[in-house]
């Protein structure tokens, strides 16, 4: 059973997918995804993750949310597909949610010098993270 923060969890109706390394869910025009505590994210769980995107939302793309607060560090490998048109194929921005304002500092520092070609920025705050999403 996945344990989901209070603050980051599908409803009890939502229905929910699932790979080796993230849970997702599609809810308001956003797609959120959940990364699991402790699991190093491999390019196949990337590709898995854009494979269930294919499958639900064929050919279209929402704002995503990710909730990076307890996930390791994601591999070269992975951060370059999904910075690459295959791996952002149904994302139109995209924002993190981050443990703390010093990772926040941090992570966007790095953004600022990453060629993705959406927007995407960090967020420790869930209510203003989906206020962006939602261009509010």
């Amino acid at each position: 059973m996945i344990e989901y923060p209070d603050d980051f969890a599908p409803s009890l109706h939502q229905e929910v997918f699932y790979t080796d390394s993230s849970s997702i869910w599609i809810c308001d025009n956003i797609i959120y995804i959940f990364s699991h505590p402790n699991i190093v994210h491999t390019l196949e769980h990337a590709q898995a993750s854009n494979a269930i995107l294919d499958k639900i939302i064929p050919s279209l793309s929402y704002p995503m949310m990710c909730d990076v607060r307890h996930a390791k560090p994601l591999p070269k490998s992975v951060r370059n597909y999904y910075a690459s048109a295959d791996g952002t194929r149904h994302c139109t921005k995209f924002a993190f949610l981050v443990a703390s304002s010093f990772s926040r500092v941090v992570a966007n520092f790095f953004i600022g010098f990453s060629s993705i070609e959406y927007p995407i920025k960090m967020f420790d705050n869930i209510t203003t993270a989906t206020d962006w999403c939602l261009n509010k």
